[in-house]
């Protein structure tokens, strides 16, 4: 756990010079952390209010809020986040996941889904160092396959509101959370990072939803494990393009996409990055391809930018 803290913290400082970031019960928020560890905390910081301020400017306290990061931090956006969590761990609490930071009054959760950022989170009814007991057991999830490769200089697919997730909840003011007491957040979703295309005129990638409906479906009130799927089909997700790297858009800048027969056109986000929603996701890897727009003209400093 405190590994995990550190992971988050670590980039919220240097996010430029990582690729992703996994995290095993860690918190995402000084704010957040239980009384004893805030004052551990404030032996070094002092109290939240008067302000101690970071070389940046900005009260320590509110610097360190995974949360904050991810909406004002474009490095921090372009992280893949992977993280395990208990709800039943009292030490680092599940709060850090689905509870509002005091800082943006957003979750963690809640700023990942709305900054269209890469993550994968697991939840179960682990407690603090322990392991889900069965019928699940320790790693009953398939992690990220080893075809979606993550590197700082390389462009990947980040996967928000896909039709497979299972619901965080919230907390429930009792000391327990609503939603599903176990569940994972982007699970099955995939690329292939070998047949990555990035140039100055199209960007493509293979996607996928790697399921196995065959077998036998779960004990009622627990999820399946490995890859195994019996929810409903197609698996849809939004898909943002992230840390491109030669396909450079300029913002609001018209993209043109091709997936598995369908195509349209979106607006280029703020930071660079380009989100497509609702695709279904396919069992074999389909490629996602984007382009400028044939007919888009952008005039910087009177100059005509095709």
């Amino acid at each position: 756990s405190m590994g995990g803290t550190g992971a988050h913290f670590t980039a919220l400082r240097y996010a430029r010079h990582f690729a992703s970031v996994f995290s095993r019960i860690g918190g995402t928020a000084a704010q957040l952390l239980s009384t004893g560890q805030q004052g551990m905390l404030r032996n070094h910081w002092g109290s939240i209010e008067p302000e101690l301020l970071d070389d940046t400017g900005m009260s320590v306290w509110a610097y360190y809020d995974a949360s904050r990061g991810l909406l004002g931090d474009r490095d921090f956006r372009n992280l893949h986040f992977s993280t395990v969590v208990g709800q039943n761990d009292t030490t680092i609490n599940f709060r850090h996941i689905v509870g509002q930071s005091p800082v943006t009054n957003i979750s963690f959760f809640d700023a990942l889904q709305q900054q269209s950022v890469s993550h994968f989170i697991v939840w179960d009814q682990r407690a603090h160092g322990s392991t889900e007991g069965p019928p699940l057991g320790a790693n009953w999830w398939q992690p990220l396959d080893s075809n979606s490769t993550l590197v700082r200089n390389q462009a990947f697919p980040a996967f928000t509101n896909s039709s497979a997730d299972e619901d965080p909840g919230v907390p429930d003011g009792q000391g327990g959370f609503t939603g599903s007491l176990r569940g994972v957040i982007n699970r099955y979703l995939g690329w292939s990072s070998a047949e990555l295309v990035d140039t100055r005129d199209q960007l493509s990638i293979p996607i996928r939803a790697d399921i196995d409906t065959t077998g036998t479906p779960p004990e009622p009130g627990f999820p399946p494990r490995g890859n195994q799927y019996y929810g409903p089909l197609p698996i849809t997700a939004t898909v943002t393009m992230r840390r491109i790297q030669q396909f450079q858009v300029l913002p609001g800048e018209t993209i043109s996409w091709n997936y598995n027969g369908n195509s349209g056109a979106v607006f280029a986000n703020a930071d660079g990055s380009v989100t497509i929603p609702n695709l279904a996701m396919m069992p074999a890897y389909t490629e996602l391809k984007l382009s400028r727009a044939m007919d888009d003209q952008i005039f910087v400093d009177g100059f005509e930018q095709q």
